[in-house]
């Protein structure tokens, strides 16, 4: 355990994960290693949520990759609202969700779309982040 307060760890934590230069998944297992390291209980707390979660079948109808999502109609960030038709009307789409800004499990996920943003147009898909923020 660790003298430094959970938004110190965070901060920094985050800031290190973002330096890595390497896949997500390098990034954000080493998020993940300083928080368990400096604040064990809240990553057991995170183990926990995740074992009950997955107990229940959280997420278990949810669409695999590659199939086809339900159709949908959300808000983009103008306000407009747009279907996944319009979107797929343009040629294939990736779609993303993400909890918000202020969680650094999605920073760093977002980071990292943003540095492959360019190759997934120049294959002829579009990009989409769907947050419940404005």
């Amino acid at each position: 355990m660790t003298s430094k307060s959970m938004p110190q760890v965070l901060i920094e934590a985050l800031a290190r994960a973002r330096n890595i230069d390497g896949p997500i998944r390098v990034q954000l297992d080493d998020f993940a290693g300083a928080l368990r390291q400096h604040h064990p209980e809240f990553a057991e707390a995170v183990d926990r949520l995740v074992e009950r979660l997955q107990h229940v079948g959280a997420g278990g109808a949810a669409p695999n990759v590659g199939e086809r999502l339900p159709d949908f109609l959300l808000p983009d960030q103008a306000g407009h609202l747009v279907a996944l038709g319009e979107l797929l009307s343009e040629g294939p789409a990736a779609i993303t969700f993400f909890r918000g800004h202020w969680c650094p499990y999605c920073q760093l996920h977002s980071r990292a779309l943003a540095r492959v943003h360019d190759r997934v147009e120049a294959n002829g898909a579009t990009l989409v982040g769907i947050t419940p923020e404005l």
